[in-house]
């Protein structure tokens, strides 16, 4: 009995200094780190923001001289084609997002033109919907679609990434995973501040995302850097948070400036999209899964590519597999007879 009294204590202090973070036992900063990550991750499974967003195109002469090259090029390789005119000067957006386990919610609308000399191309506005085995898209309150795609829609980049949800890509768009954050190459930077490299691949074509934190007094993104070579050169983007503030335990920036380049053969800006009047909101009771279909408004022709079917909506109604399902069962009865 006096050894067991002797050996407990001594075994159990062994225990706790084996074993970090376990009853009180001090983490490695690393590891302390590397945490606060995923739990900042698990924070943010039910958020939705609003945000006013520009979009400047930039129009220097390098960039002018480059394409004209490449449209010389695609003449070449295409020819009888004829290229669209090329996005120049600004547009600004008011844009919506709501985030819910893997779902998503996009809206995209122009609200006015800073150049006067500019001519918005496409729909103004544009809403999105990305549902397990589903996407529905709606442009200018017309033309609806449901189908499946892998990659994103819309250029929703900006917030998704600035608030860590995401890499910034279109080819490697898929949401980060709390088990992923461990796996990614940490760098400590200064004092208070270390970086969390992720590297993704697709199609055997390899981007690296630099995610920059600041760990005190409270844990925020200050900046994403993406390149395609480990040692950061020729970077394609460039990502700055600032004018940070406190929504539900976590600092989430006010301000977010991308940066766009064109990497190794035209290393200049080529679009800035600049994010402001941001406003957060976590965990919201209407954030649930029933919300991510889009109503459909009247007038609005709705065509489902996974079943060629086409839908007239007569009044704003919600196309759920369920709804079109009765809507499919209803056409044929009537077809019989």
């Amino acid at each position: 009995m006096q050894i067991s009294t002797i050996v407990s204590p001594f075994m159990t202090a062994v225990f706790l200094t084996l074993v970090p973070g376990v009853f009180g036992a001090p983490m490695s900063g690393r590891a302390r780190e590397i945490a606060a990550v995923e739990t900042r991750l698990a924070k943010l499974q039910n958020i939705a923001m609003s945000f006013h967003m520009d979009v400047n195109f930039a129009s220097t002469p390098v960039l002018l001289a480059a394409m004209r090259r490449m449209a010389k090029l695609a003449e070449k390789h295409y020819p009888g084609g004829v290229p669209g005119p090329p996005f120049m000067g600004n547009y600004r957006f008011h844009c919506l997002f709501s985030f819910l386990a893997g779902r998503s919610w996009y809206q995209q609308v122009a609200v006015g033109l800073t150049r006067k000399a500019v001519t918005w191309v496409g729909a103004p506005e544009v809403t999105q919907s990305r549902m397990p085995g589903r996407v529905e898209v709606l442009s200018d309150s017309k033309l609806g679609e449901i189908y499946v795609r892998s990659g994103p829609l819309l250029d929703f980049m900006s917030c998704t990434s600035a608030i860590g949800l995401r890499p910034a890509s279109f080819r490697h768009w898929l949401w980060i995973k709390r088990r992923q954050i461990v796996d990614m190459a940490y760098v400590r930077i200064s004092g208070n501040r270390f970086a969390l490299t992720q590297k993704t691949t697709a199609g055997g074509f390899a981007k690296y995302y630099r995610w920059i934190f600041r760990s005190k007094p409270v844990l925020e993104i200050v900046g994403l850097d993406v390149y395609h070579q480990p040692d950061v050169r020729h970077l394609y983007m460039r990502v700055t948070f600032s004018k940070f503030r406190m929504v539900g335990g976590l600092a989430l920036p006010g301000r977010i400036k991308d940066t766009f380049l064109g990497g190794s053969r035209l290393p200049v800006p080529t679009r800035t999209e600049l994010l402001t009047h941001i406003r957060y909101t976590l965990h919201a009771v209407s954030n649930i899964p029933r919300s991510y279909f889009i109503v459909w408004p009247k007038g609005c022709t709705v065509i489902d590519e996974r079943t060629g079917s086409r839908f007239q909506i007569k009044s704003p109604t919600i196309l759920s597999d369920k709804e079109i399902f009765r809507r499919l069962k209803r056409r044929d009865a009537v077809k019989a007879h």
